[in-house]
């Protein structure tokens, strides 16, 4: 029977993991069907597979040795996973799993054949959807490089945050303008060809750093353009659809002449080792697989996924809480029928949702009409997959097809609290939102608090309830006044129904 060459093994080990979690490869690939940031991330795998092969001479001569020691460095990283799963972090359950990756080849083949295949198996960190988080920071770059290049063109302009208006119109930067498809597109291509064209690790780190700061640069220019092409054409044309064809067009242009800048320090490719001429020497076989080593891996894979099994079981009726109740009067503040706006925000599969207006009682008795306020809560009496609080899904606003838009957002202090307040604008109407979550009796300020109280709450107390809480209010006329609204009324809240 022949035996496997070195290539051979290191490629169904890449192929095993994914496998053993088809879970967490699964909520990757649906990422990448339905996110068309990610969508290169269908070609991530088939391409670190390419370059191993294309590299399988001097993996082939990497003498096998398996590293014991590498079982154990596995061991936070499998503890990572069932702690994401626990509390459904899908993105550190990928994370885990793409490091678990190089540990597996490493413990099973060896350092040697791990240090021959570092970048293919690196390149792998491609296929995990990173970079949700540098939407806000971006979106803040390209309004402010936006206005300010409009500016310089001499159109006067009012910014307001995200919002800025023009003498022909309104304009606002939203998600699909922050550029991080972009971004993330131009890292992943210029990784490759940095990779394939340079020698020089100087060069290829130098390439990477261009690869970041091009995509951010042609954004805004992008934006700049689109609204000029607005502008000048009367609000006509680049004002719909159009313009994200013109993205990807410009995307395409800025990336091919990337390349053509790159090309000028383009490194001579060394000749192969080997050819059909001169066959490659036997594999080098010094060493053998430690069966041990597989055994115990295996094992640590299995008691893996059985313990985690057990722990995200849905709970017993005795854990699962009631409903949250909220009273029609909450110290001066009464209920109210209607609001001067129409927004509310998006809970996804909530188990209960409780929308309630009130009004300032003390206010009203004065005629004044606009202390209102609007309270949401999602509640989830149990945090499972598509249903959580602390989850992308839950918004304040749709990106792309609601009508209110994200101007600023900023964390405040409420007392010993933090809580992320948010301005949003529709047209000429304006309100101030303020949001946190709360996980059991716990209050938490941001997505990443409320995970790591889940998770505690879970193991702890077994309480898995968990809800996302919204306060509304207008802000039209001042900022201050409805920040001085929501605290009064978020101090009634807690007091009264939370303590």
């Amino acid at each position: 029977m022949t035996k496997l060459d070195n290539t051979s093994l290191l490629i169904g080990l890449i192929l095993l993991i994914p496998a053993v979690f088809f879970g967490t490869t699964f909520s990757m690939a649906q990422v990448w069907a339905t996110n068309e940031t990610f969508t290169h991330g269908f070609i991530v795998f088939p391409i670190s597979l390419w370059l191993i092969w294309q590299n399988r001479q001097q993996i082939n001569q990497a003498p096998l040795c398996s590293t014991p020691m590498a079982l154990v460095l596995a061991l936070p990283v499998i503890g990572l996973w069932m702690l994401g799963a626990l509390v459904d972090v899908k993105i550190a359950q990928q994370l885990a799993l793409i490091t678990l990756i190089p540990l597996s080849v490493w413990a099973l083949l060896g350092p040697r054949v791990l240090s021959a295949a570092l970048f293919p198996i690196g390149y792998l960190i491609f296929a995990v959807p990173l970079g949700q988080e540098l939407i806000p920071p971006l979106m803040d770059f390209t309004a402010y490089f936006t206005v300010e290049l409009i500016r310089l063109s001499g159109v006067p302009v009012y910014q307001d945050g995200l919002y800025f208006t023009l003498p022909s119109g309104n304009w606002s930067v939203v998600e699909e303008c922050s550029g991080v498809r972009y971004l993330i597109a131009s890292l992943a291509l210029g990784t490759i060809y940095a990779y394939l064209s340079y020698n020089s690790f100087y060069k290829r780190i130098i390439f990477f750093l261009f690869a970041i700061a091009v995509p951010i640069i042609a954004n805004g220019l992008r934006a700049y353009m689109i609204v000029m092409i607005g502008h000048l054409s009367g609000m006509k044309y680049a004002v719909g659809a159009d313009h994200l064809l013109y993205g990807w067009v410009f995307f395409g242009i800025v990336i091919f002449l990337m390349f053509y800048i790159g090309s000028f320090w383009r490194d001579p490719q060394p000749e192969p080792s080997f050819s059909d001429d001169k066959p490659a020497p036997p594999p080098s076989r010094s060493n053998n697989i430690s069966w041990q080593v597989v055994v115990l891996f295996s094992a640590l894979l299995v008691a893996t996924k059985l313990v985690t099994a057990s722990l995200v079981a849905p709970p017993t009726e005795d854990f699962i809480p009631q409903y949250v109740e909220i009273p029609s009067q909450l110290g001066d503040w009464g209920e109210r029928e209607t609001i001067g706006f129409d927004w509310a925000p998006i809970f996804n599969n909530p188990d209960q949702h409780v929308d309630v207006i009130y009004g300032n009682d003390t206010q009203a008795e004065t005629g004044a009409d606009t202390d209102t306020v609007r309270v949401d809560i999602g509640f989830f009496r149990y945090q499972r997959d598509g249903a959580e609080a602390a989850s992308s899904l839950n918004r304040l606003s749709d990106p792309y097809d609601g009508d209110w838009k994200i101007i600023a957002s900023r964390t405040s202090r409420h007392g010993r609290q933090s809580i992320q307040e948010t301005e949003l604008r529709k047209q000429n109407e304006k309100i101030m939102v303020w949001s946190w979550y709360r996980v059991g009796n716990q209050a938490a300020s941001s997505s990443v608090e409320a995970k790591l109280k889940q998770l505690f709450s879970h193991l702890l107390s077994g309480r898995r309830d968990a809800s996302m809480m919204t306060l509304a209010t207008d802000a039209g006329e001042s900022a201050a006044a409805a920040r001085d609204r929501l605290k009064r009324f978020k101090t009634s809240l807690e007091t009264q129904v939370f303590e």
